[in-house]
């Protein structure tokens, strides 16, 4: 079980999308506060920012099609995957068979799993006077590296996923 719940997960992912939209704005010229972008998600979503609030509270949980549009608007679905996995459930990216070859899947797939086993080692290797205890920079590497791998592997499951349904619709 995660130390983190669905609510942190949407909380920071919005937070993070906030960011980088008050990012892009910055870069243009604009100097725009994070609320006003809090409520451009909300209103999409069809919610007052008090109650966007509450979803990232763990106050309460959106409802799917209000969830599905927050994904969408954010751009990424982490928050429905941690809370799949939670539940015990596999969830994988749908990936179109036309983008890559499956063995270009695999090799980087491979490559990302050796990046997370050296950041891992790394991190074994930082310990060094046995307390068991590693840095909060090592372990965001190692958390970054993870990720990254989590990532890669259900975009190849999804391929074989994909290519497995093409196949017996044949």
């Amino acid at each position: 079980m995660s130390p983190w719940s669905f609510a942190d997960i949407l909380r920071d992912d919005i937070d993070a999308w906030v960011s980088r939209c008050k990012h892009e704005a910055h870069e243009q010229g604009k100097h725009l506060v994070g609320s006003l972008f809090r409520g451009r998600l909300a209103a999409k979503v069809g919610v007052t920012i008090k109650q966007l609030d509450r979803y990232c509270s763990g106050e309460c949980m959106p409802p799917p099609e209000r969830l599905k549009i927050i994904c969408h608007e954010i751009g990424t679905v982490r928050a429905v995957k941690h809370l799949a996995r939670e539940c015990g459930v596999g969830v994988y990216d749908v990936v179109p068979v036309e983008d890559a070859t499956l063995a270009d899947q695999v090799r980087q797939t491979a490559t990302i799993l050796r990046e997370t086993g050296a950041a891992a080692q790394a991190a074994m290797h930082a310990d060094r006077d046995g307390d068991g205890m590693i840095s909060i920079n090592e372990y965001r590497a190692v958390e970054r590296e993870t990720n990254e791998a989590i990532h890669a592997l259900e975009g190849l499951l999804g391929m074989l996923r994909a290519k497995m349904e093409e196949a017996l619709r044949r």
